[in-house]
C-alpha cells in the first residue's frame, strides 16, 4: 500500500519536479513514468499552500496513465480533503476492481474520517485480510489512522488478529507502544519501548521515546537517565535537546535548561517555540534582560512556526513588569489583547497586577468587581485571583472577594481556604489561623504549600508564628513576641 509520506525530498524527486515544472513553463507536453509524476504530485501534496498543484499534476498523471490506481485514489484523498466528500467517494467507487486492497483502505479511511467506526472497521479489515503476505505495513497504517483521529476502542483486538511471527516486528512494536501512550498505559508503554532499544541501543528515536513516557509516568529521575543516552549517541539532536531542557525545568534545574537551549539554537536559531521556553527559564532565573530578547526572538518567528502571539505578548508584558516597567507592560498587554485569543478573565488578572504595582486605587477596584462577577459567572478557579491580592497585601479586598464567592456558590470555600488563613493571621488570631491553615492543607495540600511558602517569609519578619509545609503535612511551632 502506497500513501503519500511526506518524507524530505530527495534528488531524485527534485530532478523530477525541476523536469515538471520546465515543462509546464515551455508549454509542451513531456512524458514522465507514472511514479515519478506521483512523487511530483507527493512533493506538492505535502505542502500545505499547493494542494492545486498536486491535483493538476495527478491530472496530468491520468491523461499519460489512465489506468494507473494510486494516481486515481491520491485524486480522490486531495478531493475528500479539500471538502469536496462526494466526488471523493464517486472516483473510490468507479474502481471496478472493489476487492483492490489500497481502495479497501480509503474506503476505511474516509469512513473514519467522517465518524463511521463500525464502517471503517469493515473497511479496514477487508484491507488487510486481502493480502496477508506482507501485512505489517497496512496494520500499522491503521492502527496509526485510530490514533490520530483519538480512537483507542477496541483497538486490542487489532493486535489480537497478527500472527505471532508478525507481534514483535518493529514496526507492530512502534504503534504498540503509540497505543498504550495513547491508553495513559504508560508502564506497558515503557516496557514495549525497552524492546525497540534492546533490539537497536544506538537508536535516538527510542531513547527519545521512552523519556517522554516516563516524563507522562513522572519518573523524571529516568526521564532524564534516557535523555543522556540519547545525547551521547547524538550530541545535536534537537528533539533530545528540548527533552532535556523541558526535563530539567521541571526538575528546577533552570541552568542546565538554559544550556540545552542555548545548543539547540546553535543548531536552528529559529524556532519560536524554543526561544518562548528560554525567555521563561531566564525568567525563572530572575534574568529578565535575556528574558525579554529571548521572547522578542520568539514574537519574530512566532508565525513561521505557529504558536500562539498573544502567548508571547503576554509573556512580554509579565516580563516588563517583573522589571519595573508598567508603561510597556501594558502595551504588552494590550497587544496580546488585540490577537483576540485572550480571555477576559486573562486580561483583567494581567491588568490588575498593573494597577496594583502603580498602586491606582480606583482601577485595582474595577478590576476586582469585573474579575469577581466573570469569576463567580463562570465558576472558574479564583486562586490566581486572591494569590496577586494576597500578594500585595490587599487583605481587605481578599475579605471583600471570598465573603462574595462564598455567598454565591458554598463550593468557594475549599478553595478559598488558604487566603481566609491569612486574613486570620493578619488579625492576629492564631487558633483560627493555624485551624484553617491545617484544613487548607487537608484539602488542597499543593495549592496551600504555593499560598504559604511566599507567606511564611513575612511570618518569620513580623515574629509571631513559624511555619513549615512538608511533604508529610503541617508543621509549626508558636513564637512568643
Amino acid at each position: 500500500m502506497t500513501r503519500p509520506n511526506g518524507n524530505a525530498i530527495n534528488a531524485s524527486v527534485r530532478k523530477n519536479v525541476d523536469r515538471y515544472e520546465a515543462m509546464l513553463m515551455s508549454g509542451r507536453r513531456e512524458y514522465f513514468d507514472e511514479d515519478d509524476l506521483l512523487d511530483v504530485a507527493d512533493y506538492y501534496y505535502n505542502d500545505m499552500s499547493r494542494k492545486e498543484n498536486a491535483l493538476q499534476c495527478i491530472e496530468y498523471a491520468l491523461s499519460l496513465h489512465p489506468e494507473c490506481l494510486m494516481a486515481l485514489l491520491m485524486k480522490a484523498e486531495i478531493y475528500f480533503y479539500s471538502g469536496k466528500r462526494d466526488e471523493a467517494w464517486l472516483i473510490i467507487d468507479s474502481v471496478s476492481d472493489r476487492t483492490d486492497q489500497d481502495v479497501l483502505y480509503y474506503k476505511g479511511l474516509f469512513c473514519l474520517e467522517e465518524g463511521k467506526l463500525e464502517k471503517a472497521d469493515e473497511f479496514y479489515k477487508k484491507a488487510y485480510f486481502a493480502q496477508m503476505g506482507d501485512s505489517t505495513e497496512l496494520f500499522c497504517q491503521v492502527v496509526s489512522d485510530y490514533l490520530e483521529h483519538n480512537v483507542t476502542d477496541g483497538l486490542d483486538k487489532w493486535f489480537d488478529i497478527l500472527p505471532e511471527s508478525l507481534k514483535n516486528d518493529r514496526g507492530v512494536l512502534e504503534v504498540k507502544a503509540d497505543y498504550l501512550r495513547a491508553r495513559e498505559r504508560y508502564k506497558d508503554a515503557i516496557a514495549i519501548e525497552e524492546k525497540l532499544i534492546d533490539s537497536d541501543p544506538y537508536n535516538v528515536v527510542y531513547w527519545n521515546g521512552i523519556a517522554k513516557l516516563y516524563c507522562l509516568d513522572e519518573n523524571f529521575y529516568k526521564a532524564q537517565e534516557s535523555i543522556v543516552y540519547a545525547l551521547d549517541i547524538d550530541p545535536n539532536n534537537t528533539e533530545s535537546l528540548i527533552l532535556a531542557a523541558e526535563v530539567a525545568t521541571h526538575n528546577g534545574n533552570f541552568n542546565d535548561a538554559a544550556e540545552y537551549y542555548k545548543r539547540y539554537l546553535r543548531i536552528d536559531d529559529k524556532n519560536a517555540l524554543v526561544y518562548y521556553n528560554y525567555a521563561q527559564v531566564m525568567a525563572c532565573l530572575e534574568s529578565y534582560d535575556e528574558a525579554i530578547v529571548m521572547s522578542g526572538y520568539a514574537l519574530k518567528y512566532a508565525e513561521e512556526h505557529q504558536i500562539n502571539k498573544s502567548d508571547v505578548y503576554q509573556l512580554i508584558s509579565s516580563l516588563y513588569w517583573s522589571v519595573g516597567d508598567t508603561k510597556n507592560s501594558k502595551s504588552y498587554l494590550e497587544e496580546a489583547r488585540k490577537e483576540n485569543k485572550m480571555s477576559e478573565e486573562a486580561y483583567i488578572m494581567r491588568k490588575l497586577s498593573i494597577d496594583l504595582k502603580e498602586n491606582k486605587a480606583g482601577s485595582v477596584k474595577d478590576d476586582v468587581e469585573k474579575l469577581t462577577d466573570i469569576i463567580v459567572e463562570q465558576q472558574s478557579n479564583p486562586w490566581t485571583f486572591l494569590y496577586i491580592l494576597t500578594s500585595f497585601n490587599k487583605y481587605e479586598l481578599v475579605r471583600m472577594v471570598v465573603k462574595r464567592m462564598e455567598s454565591e456558590n458554598p463550593n468557594y470555600a475549599a478553595k478559598c481556604c488558604p487566603f481566609k488563613a491569612m486574613i486570620s493571621f493578619v488579625e492576629k488570631n492564631v487558633d483560627d489561623f493555624l485551624e484553617k491553615l491545617k484544613t487548607s492543607v487537608e484539602i488542597a495540600r499543593r495549592n496551600a504549600r504555593c499560598v504559604f511558602r511566599n507567606f511564611s517569609r513575612r511570618l518569620g519578619r513580623k515574629g509571631l508564628l513559624c511555619l513549615c509545609i512538608e511533604k508529610r503535612g503541617l508543621i509549626y511551632k508558636r513564637r512568643i513576641k
